[in-house]
């Protein structure tokens, strides 16, 4: 394994000039998202779409008196998403072809992964005899390609060509997404419980995994890449009774702190590729408020060019 990254740069939102060239700032504007009615909600995929890219989609699930939907928003309309039959699903990815990947529970207490097309749904499952955990299949994400990769209790998978293909890990790994490079983003638990961020390529037979960590945190997780190999997540300081929760962006070697502002914990967890021709860019997640309470959020990341002396 690689030696972790070191901590170049750490800023507060909005990420001014951390990952920007000489005579460049960022800067990022937040809105929340909730769905209403819901008593808590998350934000866990995002693309653009229209013919300038000029429309932010995300999928994500909520939870209300009756059990937990998934949803997409674009163009701000919701729209509720819940697998045939299942009291709770989760949507968690998507891609620029209409697919949509999450997870739901059975009647039997199981979770089973899935896809929709044009909803049209089609589970997922991997062969129970390998892998190192339960028969709980939880996909994460989907590229262009239609690879998805995700959970099979606590081993990562991908799953392409109608098979799921388990990267050899000693330590357990939670695959969270995948660019369209082949390159994902996933947090490892080691034999002491130590939590880390990684980037692998798990389709790659010579894949040389870089651990990520924030120098000072007590746990790092990663949990999204886009296809210029910026990689999002979220990291915890302070001590295990007392802690805080904050997100990252990881550009470049350079490491940018993203807290949605007001909030007391903040956890990205997919990011888009920038678009021409502004270099504008999306991270989306939830932040927690007062209540304790889930929102979510996309945050849109802007380039600027400013005057220097």
């Amino acid at each position: 394994m690689r030696t972790a990254l070191l901590f170049c740069c750490m800023v507060l939102a909005g990420v001014l000039a951390a990952s920007a060239p000489v005579g460049a700032a960022t800067r990022t504007t937040f809105t929340a998202l909730d769905v209403p009615g819901a008593d808590s909600t998350e934000v866990h995929g995002v693309i653009r779409v229209g013919v300038l890219l000029q429309y932010v989609e995300v999928v994500g699930f909520f939870h209300d008196p009756h059990g937990t939907h998934g949803f997409v928003w674009s163009r701000g309309r919701f729209t509720t998403l819940n697998y045939p039959g299942a009291a709770n699903t989760w949507t968690m990815g998507l891609n620029r072809t209409g697919q949509i990947v999450g997870y739901y529970a059975g009647a039997d207490g199981v979770v089973r992964g899935f896809v929709s097309t044009a909803g049209n749904y089609t589970t997922i499952t991997c062969p129970l005899n390998v892998g190192r955990g339960p028969a709980n299949v939880a996909p994460n994400a989907i590229n262009d390609a239609g690879t998805i990769v995700g959970d099979f209790g606590p081993a990562g998978f991908a799953f392409t060509a109608g098979e799921c293909v388990f990267p050899i890990r000693q330590d357990a790994i939670y695959i969270n997404a995948i660019n369209n490079n082949g390159l994902a983003a996933a947090t490892i638990v080691n034999e002491n419980n130590a939590i880390h961020g990684q980037t692998l390529m798990p389709l790659a037979t010579n894949d040389n995994p870089l651990q990520i960590d924030v120098p000072g945190a007590l746990a790092t997780w990663a949990t999204g890449v886009n296809d210029t190999s910026q990689v999002v997540g979220y990291y915890q300081t302070g001590t295990r009774l007392i802690s805080t929760i904050r997100g990252f962006i990881l550009s470049n070697s350079v490491f940018a702190t993203l807290q949605y502002p007001g909030a007391f914990s903040t956890e990205p967890f997919a990011i888009d590729t920038p678009t021409a021709p502004t270099g504008a860019y999306d991270i989306v997640g939830f932040y927690g408020g007062r209540s304790g309470a889930h929102h979510g959020f996309i945050a849109t990341l802007s380039p600027q060019v400013v005057s220097l002396p």
